[in-house]
């Protein structure tokens, strides 16, 4: 499977949101993560800023 973490980063540090995402869609202004288990998370102030195919993972920073 390809799962992907979804990773917040906040003053240089980095925390996990979502460690099975297997869907990622932007809302207007919202990231809105699918887990493998259908659990749907939004995140409103976050933005995606990157993504590393290679390792399976997402990166999401603060809304400026």
């Amino acid at each position: 499977m390809c799962e992907s973490k979804v990773i917040a980063v906040k003053e240089g540090k980095e925390e996990v949101l979502v460690d099975k995402a297997v869907e990622l869609r932007i809302e207007g202004d919202k990231v809105i993560i699918v887990d493998i288990l259908g659990r749907v998370y939004v995140f409103p102030d976050l933005v995606l800023a990157r993504v590393d195919f290679l390792q399976h993972r997402v990166y999401l920073v603060e809304r400026r």
